[in-house]
C-alpha cells in the first residue's frame, strides 16, 4: 500500500489536531433545578446558608458511567443470507455515578428529596414529577485547562436507585460514599 508509512510527527499531527488527548480524569455533572410541588433543599453546602446557589448544581461524581447507544435492528431474510437492519435508536437509559460523602451527608439527602419528589414517601405519585425529568443533566467533558469540550443533554433523567453503601471499622483510611443509578430517555451529544 503505497503511503501507508507514517512517522511519529505524523502521529503527533494527528493527536493535535483534536488538541491532544482527553483524560477520563476531567469532567463534571450538571443538574438542573429539581422542580414540582415540594423543592429539594441544598442542605450543609457551605456558604449556601441552606438555599441552593443557582438554578442548577454542579457535582464531580468520583466515578461516572458515559450514556450509551445502539440500534435496534430487524432482521431481512429475503434472497440470502440474514442481514440485520437499523431501524430505531436504543439507549442503553443507565448511568451509575459514585459521589464522595460530606461529614453532613448533603449530597445524599439531595438525591434522597429528589426521589420523594418523584413518589412520596407514602407510594403516591407526584403529578407533577414529570417536571422533575426532562432536560435536567448535563455532562460535560473537560480539558486540562477545565474548559468544556463536549456535552451530553441528558432528557427524561431520575435517580432510580440510591446502592447500598458499605461502612465498616476496617475502613478507617477510606471515605465514605455512595452510588446513584439514574435512567434517561435519551440522550444528545455536542462538541463544545
Amino acid at each position: 500500500m503505497a503511503g501507508y508509512h507514517r512517522t511519529i510527527d505524523d502521529f503527533k499531527t494527528l493527536l493535535s489536531r483534536g488538541g491532544g488527548l482527553s483524560t477520563p480524569t476531567r469532567y463534571a455533572v450538571e443538574i438542573m433545578e429539581v422542580g414540582g410541588e415540594g423543592e429539594v433543599e441544598w442542605k450543609g453546602m457551605e456558604g449556601s446558608g441552606g438555599t441552593k446557589p443557582a438554578s442548577s448544581n454542579l457535582f464531580h461524581p468520583e466515578n461516572i458511567t458515559l450514556p450509551s447507544r445502539s440500534f435496534s435492528t430487524i432482521a431481512d431474510t429475503h434472497f440470502g443470507p440474514v442481514r440485520q437492519y437499523p431501524h430505531r435508536r436504543q439507549y442503553n437509559s443507565e448511568i451509575v455515578m459514585t459521589f464522595i460523602s460530606s461529614e453532613n451527608q448533603w449530597e445524599r439527602n439531595y438525591f434522597e428529596q429528589w426521589m420523594d419528589l418523584i413518589i412520596d414517601k407514602n407510594n403516591n405519585i407526584d403529578p407533577y414529577s414529570l417536571s422533575n425529568m426532562s432536560d435536567n443533566m448535563f455532562i460535560y467533558v473537560l480539558n486540562h485547562s477545565d474548559e468544556a469540550t463536549g456535552k451530553f443533554s441528558l432528557d427524561g433523567v431520575y435517580p432510580s436507585s440510591i446502592i447500598p453503601a458499605n461502612y465498616g471499622y476496617g475502613m478507617i483510611n477510606e471515605y465514605a460514599k455512595f452510588q446513584v443509578t439514574f435512567r434517561y430517555r435519551d440522550y444528545k451529544f455536542e462538541r463544545i
